[in-house]
This record gives C-alpha cells, structure tokens and sequence, in this order.
C-alpha cells in the first residue's frame, strides 16, 4: 500500500491519505475516483505523470479474478 501511495499523483496523494484503509482495493478506488473528480475540474495538470490507473485497474481486477 505505501509503495502504491507513493507512486501516486500529489494531488490524488493529497485527498487519498486523509482516508483510512484496510485493504489496498479500496485504496486504489478511491485513488482513481480522486483522479476522476481532478480531470472533470480540470485542475490536474501532473508533471512526470503519464498516464491512467484506470488500464492498471482493470489488469489488477483480472489478477483478483484468477
């Protein structure tokens, strides 16, 4: 969970550490729901950031599923 936390935008970083988490499904939910919320207000403008979790998120759904 930290090394994921870690790997995450500042910004969706921000919101989701203000969160409790058992589980790091919930956590990369919420993570992508953060991110969701900053693109429609379009006030992410990440450097360095290249992409999604949302191709991680389904990849990591196909593991859960296995």
């Amino acid at each position: 969970m930290a090394r994921f936390f870690n790997g995450l935008n500042q910004n969706i970083a921000n919101v989701v550490e203000l969160q409790h988490y058992i589980e790091i499904e919930y956590m990369i939910l919420m993570a992508i729901k953060v991110e969701k919320q900053l693109r429609r207000k379009g006030s992410t403008k990440p450097s360095g950031y290249s992409g999604s979790f949302l191709g991680w998120k389904s990849g990591f759904r196909r593991e859960i599923n296995a």
